[in-house]
């Protein structure tokens, strides 16, 4: 069943249901927005969604409309005016419901790479990439689907130091410079980090056994060994989105507006898929390879640095 959360009711049961028909109306709207922004083709067959809730909050739809109204005078495009689509995820209904009632706002996000998290807010652009773990069977969640208006992108490269990237004069977005080597039909585990390959031995293994002991996994546990090579700079799923006037930025940028929040359960597919060797980059950061070693439980990635030599 379907139900209208109005923010002056203060939130779920307090307004009015919708007729099931309705409902269902508004899930099957909710599902295909999903479905079409994802990265993975095969998430399909991971996702399961339930009940829907159109969120109503007057206030952050006037104050789109007058974003869009101001940049529209200032001589923006159709195509930069254009409304689309981004995602949030969270644990509980809670939290989902409070993103929709007070708006997605600065210092909400641990992430950096884009821009200052002070100065702006990160939404996902995908609808299955949604946090640096990936699915694991069972997971479930609240997806918060968003209406965002993008306005003027710039592409930037992702910046891993302690010196953020500051919000861009003449901007309303940072997106990331495209990785080449990303191929197109990557999976949502895939695109956090930019290739892997599985090496399968003994002494992997054994210490595969060990470091899962360490973790908690247990003893008889269905652990898989996969020695990852990764690059230090992961390809960022995000939209860096903030607002700026008078010279400083807004604390809720009026560009994102809370629209359906859908709830979500993952079932792991059956075969996950994999990337190709022949897609590995040169791994080196500084004139240095970076080696990982990544355990492979239940479809969660625990990475632990590998040291300068070692014997296989």
């Amino acid at each position: 069943m379907g139900d209208r959360w109005d923010e002056e009711t203060g939130g779920l049961g307090m307004g009015f249901h919708l007729e099931s028909e309705e409902s269902s109306s508004l899930l099957q709207t909710a599902v295909s927005v999903l479905q079409s922004s994802y990265l993975d083709s095969t998430s399909q067959d991971g996702f399961q969604y339930s009940q829907a809730i159109l969120v109503e909050n007057h206030v952050f739809l006037s104050e789109l409309k007058a974003f869009a109204q101001a940049k529209e005078a200032a001589g923006y495009s159709q195509e930069e005016l254009e409304e689309t689509f981004a995602f949030l995820l969270f644990d509980n209904e809670e939290e989902a419901k409070e993103v929709c009632q007070t708006g997605l706002r600065v210092n909400s996000s641990s992430i950096s790479t884009l821009g200052d998290p002070a100065k702006g807010v990160y939404i996902s652009k995908y609808a299955d990439c949604l946090h640096p773990r990936p699915w694991y069977h069972g997971k479930s969640g609240y997806i918060v689907i968003c209406k965002l208006i993008k306005g003027k992108v710039k592409v930037v490269s992702e910046n891993y130091t302690t010196s953020y990237t500051c919000p861009s004069p003449g901007y309303d977005c940072h997106v990331a410079v495209s990785r080449s080597n990303i191929p197109s039909k990557a999976s949502h585990c895939q695109a956090f980090e930019q290739s892997q390959v599985t090496i399968c031995n003994r002494t992997v293994q054994t210490a595969c056994l060990r470091a899962a002991g360490e973790h908690g996994a247990g003893p008889g546990a269905s652990l898989i060994p996969h020695l990852v090579f990764s690059s230090v700079f992961p390809f960022s799923p995000q939209y860096y989105v903030y607002e700026v006037s008078d010279g400083s930025t807004a604390e809720r940028p009026r560009q994102i507006c809370p629209y359906i929040v859908i709830t979500c359960q993952y079932r792991e597919p059956k075969e996950m898929p994999v990337l190709a060797i022949e897609s590995l980059p040169d791994l080196h950061h500084k004139g240095r390879s970076i080696w990982w070693l990544f355990l492979f439980y239940k479809c969660t990635f625990l990475p632990l640095p590998l040291p300068l030599s070692c014997s296989l």
